[in-house]
């Protein structure tokens, strides 16, 4: 199915702020597993649900010590310590700009069961987790890049 996944790059649909996930189903945990192997083929470490049209909160994330992890309605507790980085995005696949995030975050999120975790992560893992989460508000590396967006 995920060769019917298509990346995104319109703006229109990549601004919707995406809803919350209530029910945790075969159908999502099918989709998340879609969403990564799209991910892959693409060679991307994150892919969010609404860069293929899909506006809930989930996204897909790569992590050195446990592989890929899915991540439903996330959200960031706290951060600290910022920098500046290149990043890239599936849905801008020909820009590669400078970003300040966070360099540590303390995080909350569900997984595909939807068990609450509550964990923290540091340098490319925080990036990428505050880059997917971006999406699920409708706010672009672009956005970030501008500095349109403070927080």
């Amino acid at each position: 199915m995920s060769s019917k996944l298509s990346i995104i790059e319109d703006e229109s649909v990549l601004r919707k702020v995406s809803d919350p996930v209530t029910n945790f189903t075969d159908a999502n945990r099918e989709f998340v597993c879609d969403l990564s192997e799209k991910m892959k083929n693409m060679r991307g470490v994150g892919i969010a649900a609404i860069q293929v049209g899909i506006p809930l909160r989930i996204f897909i994330m790569e992590t050195r010590t446990e592989g890929t992890l899915a991540i439903f309605n996330p959200e960031i507790i706290s951060g600290e310590k910022r920098e500046k980085r290149k990043e890239g995005c599936l849905s801008f696949p020909d820009k590669i700009i400078n970003v300040n995030r966070y360099k540590r975050i303390k995080v909350r999120y569900q997984d595909k069961e939807g068990n609450f975790i509550e964990r923290s992560f540091a340098n490319i893992e925080a990036r990428i987790f505050q880059h997917e989460n971006d999406h699920l508000d409708g706010i672009t590396f672009l956005d970030r890049a501008n500095g349109l967006v403070k927080k």
